[in-house]
């Protein structure tokens, strides 16, 4: 007998298969799939029943645990979005105006929007990540004309491969400051010592690299979205700057969250970590992929829970094994949806 839910098979005769209505090892009656419970596949609606449910103090207070139970699909990416507001001092404007005047939420929606700005994050993301919360809540804030994008552009930077000194990426101008006019710091960088620069670190020039690495990640740090794909890279590959697998991690999961593929390139990592696990080299890989894992990367949390169900650089721990089994297989990763009842079944 098989049952419809954990799959697994045992031996039973027809009369009395048919009368059983536990499966003895996950709980559900093996006859009847289990109805799902309903995730939500957008930050928007995860949001909106967040408020509903609890109110605004929880989704305008401290939220990122609700995420991958109520939209594990998004979890992984768009909880960073979460993660800014509270960190960067938005969720604090519009929580002071939730019973305000119309004006009141306007104006707080001007301030959330500029602390994100400030913080260097991109100002279509920034508003993007506000007007989530602000639908979320009911507000009736009008949105600003969406920008065009030069989609030829796009698709000319998704060509990047993982090595060598990438394309540089065109750089985003910095913040004004009210009274004082200011240059991209990036744009006069490049305008006047990329070209040179770039020729001297194909030829091998260890500090030309060391000083286009600078001005990506001057750009990046501005909110470019593309240079930080190549910081990531940069980091990712030892380009111009010494290999660091946390801060390409770091770089490549900010380029994710607005919009771009930083995910291919985290799983990546996460692959070289898997090679490096099987190769018992454990003190390197381990830290990487639970920093991966935290970040709410399906594969990752899978593959640490193996290591904690295994011991394998870690001491095991079934109940850690089965939390990040679990949180991966909320995700649709089949193979820790497996393991996760495998490990239920041994109690």
């Amino acid at each position: 007998m098989k049952c419809i839910n954990c799959e697994t098979e045992w031996n039973a005769k027809e009369e009395i298969a048919k009368s059983i209505i536990k499966c003895p090892f996950c709980g559900e009656n093996p006859l009847e799939k289990k109805s799902e419970p309903k995730f939500y596949e957008t930050t928007k609606e995860a949001l909106a029943a967040i408020y509903k449910q609890f109110g605004a103090d929880v989704l305008l207070g401290k939220l990122n645990a609700y995420l991958p139970d109520l939209a594990p699909s998004i979890s992984g990416n768009d909880k960073g979005l979460v993660y800014m507001v509270y960190e960067k001092g938005a969720a604090k404007a519009l929580k002071e105006n939730i019973n305000g005047s119309k004006e009141n939420m306007e104006s707080a929606v001007k301030v959330a929007v500029r602390n994100l700005t400030e913080a260097y994050i991109n100002q279509d993301i920034a508003e993007k990540i506000v007007y989530e919360f602000t639908d979320a809540l009911g507000w009736k804030i009008g949105k600003p004309a969406a920008k065009e994008s030069d989609g030829a552009a796009d698709d000319e930077n998704k060509k990047s491969k993982p090595q060598g000194m990438p394309t540089p990426a065109e750089p985003q101008p910095a913040p004004e400051t009210p009274g004082k006019k200011t240059k991209p710091i990036a744009e006069e960088y490049i305008a006047k010592k990329f070209e040179k620069l770039k020729k001297n670190a194909q030829k091998g020039d260890a500090e030309a690299k060391e000083k286009t690495f600078e001005c990506y990640l001057k750009s990046a740090q501005q909110g470019d979205v593309n240079a930080q794909m190549t910081v990531g890279m940069c980091y990712y590959n030892g380009d111009g700057v010494k290999n660091d697998y946390f801060k390409a991690i770091e770089w490549f999961d900010k380029a994710e969250i607005q919009g771009k593929n930083g995910k291919g390139w985290i799983n990546k990592i996460t692959d070289d970590m898997d090679n490096l696990i099987r190769e018992k080299k454990y003190n390197k890989a381990i830290p990487v992929i639970t920093a991966i894992a935290e970040l709410g990367y399906s594969d990752a949390q899978r593959i640490l829970g193996m290591c904690y169900n295994r011991g394998n650089g870690v001491p095991r721990d079934y109940a850690k094994a089965a939390q990040w089994y679990l949180k991966a297989a909320q995700q649709g990763d089949k193979r820790a949806r497996k393991w996760y009842y495998e490990l239920k079944k041994q109690g």
